[in-house]
Protein backbone atom coordinates (compact mmCIF):
# COMPACT_ATOMS: atom_id res chain seq x y z
CA UNK A 1 0.00 0.00 0.00
CA UNK A 2 1.06 3.52 -0.54
CA UNK A 3 2.32 5.33 2.58
CA UNK A 4 -0.75 7.57 2.59
CA UNK A 5 -4.49 7.01 2.60
CA UNK A 6 -5.63 8.05 -0.87
CA UNK A 7 -4.21 5.56 -3.36
CA UNK A 8 -6.03 6.97 -6.36
CA UNK A 9 -5.01 9.38 -9.07
CA UNK A 10 -2.47 11.09 -6.82
CA UNK A 11 -0.72 7.78 -6.20
CA UNK A 12 -0.46 7.17 -9.93
CA UNK A 13 1.04 10.62 -10.41
CA UNK A 14 3.64 10.01 -7.69
CA UNK A 15 4.57 6.64 -9.22
CA UNK A 16 4.80 8.15 -12.71
CA UNK A 17 6.99 10.99 -11.42
CA UNK A 18 9.34 8.64 -9.57
CA UNK A 19 9.71 6.46 -12.66
CA UNK A 20 10.33 9.55 -14.82
CA UNK A 21 13.08 10.70 -12.46
CA UNK A 22 14.63 7.23 -12.42
CA UNK A 23 14.62 7.12 -16.22
CA UNK A 24 16.05 10.64 -16.49
CA UNK A 25 18.93 10.28 -14.00
CA UNK A 26 19.64 6.60 -14.58
CA UNK A 27 19.93 3.56 -12.38
CA UNK A 28 23.24 4.30 -10.66
CA UNK A 29 22.46 7.92 -9.76
CA UNK A 30 18.99 7.05 -8.47
CA UNK A 31 20.42 4.16 -6.43
CA UNK A 32 23.10 6.41 -4.92
CA UNK A 33 20.45 8.97 -3.96
CA UNK A 34 18.36 6.23 -2.32
CA UNK A 35 21.33 5.12 -0.24
CA UNK A 36 21.52 8.63 1.25
CA UNK A 37 17.95 8.33 2.52
CA UNK A 38 16.75 6.74 5.76
CA UNK A 39 15.55 3.14 5.34
CA UNK A 40 11.93 4.12 5.99
CA UNK A 41 12.14 6.68 3.17
CA UNK A 42 13.43 3.96 0.83
CA UNK A 43 10.40 1.91 1.81
CA UNK A 44 8.09 4.80 0.97
CA UNK A 45 9.76 5.19 -2.43
CA UNK A 46 9.53 1.45 -3.07
CA UNK A 47 5.88 1.35 -2.12
CA UNK A 48 5.18 4.05 -4.72
CA UNK A 49 6.94 2.31 -7.63
CA UNK A 50 6.08 -0.55 -9.97
CA UNK A 51 8.18 -3.58 -9.09
CA UNK A 52 8.27 -5.17 -12.55
CA UNK A 53 9.51 -2.04 -14.31
CA UNK A 54 12.24 -1.43 -11.73
CA UNK A 55 13.24 -5.09 -11.63
CA UNK A 56 13.46 -5.40 -15.42
CA UNK A 57 15.37 -2.20 -16.18
CA UNK A 58 17.13 -0.84 -13.08
CA UNK A 59 19.04 -3.56 -11.19
CA UNK A 60 20.89 -1.33 -8.68
CA UNK A 61 17.73 0.53 -7.73
CA UNK A 62 15.79 -2.71 -7.58
CA UNK A 63 18.23 -4.25 -5.10
CA UNK A 64 18.09 -1.24 -2.77
CA UNK A 65 14.30 -1.08 -2.89
CA UNK A 66 13.96 -4.84 -2.49
CA UNK A 67 16.13 -4.70 0.63
CA UNK A 68 14.23 -1.77 2.18
CA UNK A 69 12.48 -2.65 5.45
CA UNK A 70 8.85 -3.65 5.37
CA UNK A 71 6.66 -1.01 7.00
CA UNK A 72 3.02 -1.40 7.85
CA UNK A 73 1.68 2.04 7.04
CA UNK A 74 -1.50 3.31 8.72
CA UNK A 75 -3.25 2.93 5.37
CA UNK A 76 -2.25 -0.77 5.33
CA UNK A 77 -3.86 -1.29 8.72
CA UNK A 78 -7.02 0.46 7.55
CA UNK A 79 -7.26 -1.65 4.38
CA UNK A 80 -6.59 -4.88 6.27
CA UNK A 81 -9.30 -4.16 8.79
CA UNK A 82 -11.78 -3.45 6.00
CA UNK A 83 -10.91 -6.59 4.04
CA UNK A 84 -9.07 -4.56 1.40
CA UNK A 85 -6.76 -5.67 -1.36
CA UNK A 86 -3.11 -6.80 -1.03
CA UNK A 87 -0.66 -4.04 -0.24
CA UNK A 88 2.05 -2.67 -2.54
CA UNK A 89 4.59 -3.98 -0.03
CA UNK A 90 3.34 -7.53 -0.61
CA UNK A 91 4.10 -7.18 -4.32
CA UNK A 92 7.77 -6.48 -3.52
CA UNK A 93 8.08 -9.54 -1.25
CA UNK A 94 7.08 -12.00 -3.97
Amino acid sequence: MMPYVNAGEDAEAIADNLHSILKAVGDQAFARALLKERPKMRTAVRDCMYKTEVQNHYPATYQILHDAPHVKWPSDVAFESSGGYPTQDEEWTR
